[in-house]
């Protein structure tokens, strides 16, 4: 039976993983070697792109693994990818060349919509290292003209609620 810890930091998160029976003893334990970091908060203009940043450090040079983020909604998370209806054409990933040698495991949304707002996590996979999991990006999507959430009169230069 597998027992998992995650110790969160402000912006990685490290994974211990520990095996042990069902009678509690452990058969063995070890620090996986794979953090996963992205920023706590991001924000985007209607109808531009963003990219949200993940980025991962691990002891050993990986040879291959996989990288997903997924948007957390109502309990639930759902892929970000072409393959999943709210996000159809509208997402772009890192080449495998950058997350395997650069170790990034970025996303890019184009033609953002005011729903696209909410928290997105990425997971990465090595392996040989196991899984990480970042903490977490808080992605707003404000409408054009806007400036966190308030209306910018530009000749003026001042901003309204």
């Amino acid at each position: 039976m597998a027992k998992c810890c995650l110790l969160l930091s402000a912006y990685e998160t490290r994974v211990n993983w520990t095996l042990g029976l069902n009678s509690g003893e452990p058969l063995g334990s070890w620090a996986q070697d794979l953090w996963v970091s992205q920023p706590s908060f991001v924000q985007g203009t209607e109808g531009s792109s963003i990219i949200l940043p993940c980025s991962y450090n691990s002891s050993r040079v990986p040879r291959l693994g996989s990288y997903l983020w997924v948007k957390e909604v109502e309990g639930a998370r759902l892929e970000v990818s072409n393959g999943t209806q709210e996000f159809r054409g509208r997402v772009s990933r890192a080449l495998d060349r950058s997350f395997l040698q650069e170790r990034r495991a970025d996303v890019e949304i184009r033609e953002l919509r005011l729903y696209d707002s909410g928290t997105y996590r990425c997971l990465v996979k090595i392996p040989s290292l196991g899984e990480g999991v970042g903490n977490g990006t808080w992605l707003r999507v404000v409408k054009a003209g806007e400036l966190w959430g308030k209306k910018v009169n530009e000749r003026a230069g001042r901003t309204s609620a």
